[in-house]
């Protein structure tokens, strides 16, 4: 994974773009939904350590201003593959929907 420089937008703060390769697959969807569940406060950054007291002055851009893209061989909608992982447990049931239209974005 990588990110694009900073790209402002006026009006609003500057963003940062991530590609994934692989990006309808299982860990692009959890990440794609669960970076979604992190900026809406449905679930707190248990385990990240880049969101603690430590890495404060770091620089590294929010959550909040991670934009995804990527490319897949596969055709699957990403809020379909969620679905698919919620169903398997590996998502919590009820978060694809609640971040669909972060997903389809």
């Amino acid at each position: 994974m990588s990110a694009s420089p900073s790209v402002s937008v006026p009006g609003s703060a500057p963003r940062v773009g991530v590609w994934l390769i692989g990006a309808r697959g299982s860990v692009a969807t959890t990440v794609v939904a669960g970076c979604a569940a992190l900026t809406a406060g449905l679930h707190a950054p248990t385990g990240m350590v880049t969101e603690t007291p430590l890495f404060a002055g770091a620089g590294l851009p929010p959550l909040a201003s991670l934009v995804f893209g990527g490319h897949d061989t596969t055709d699957c909608p990403l809020p379909k593959r969620a679905e698919a992982l919620a169903a398997g447990g590996v998502l919590p049931h009820g978060l694809p929907e609640a971040v669909a239209a972060e997903l389809a974005a």
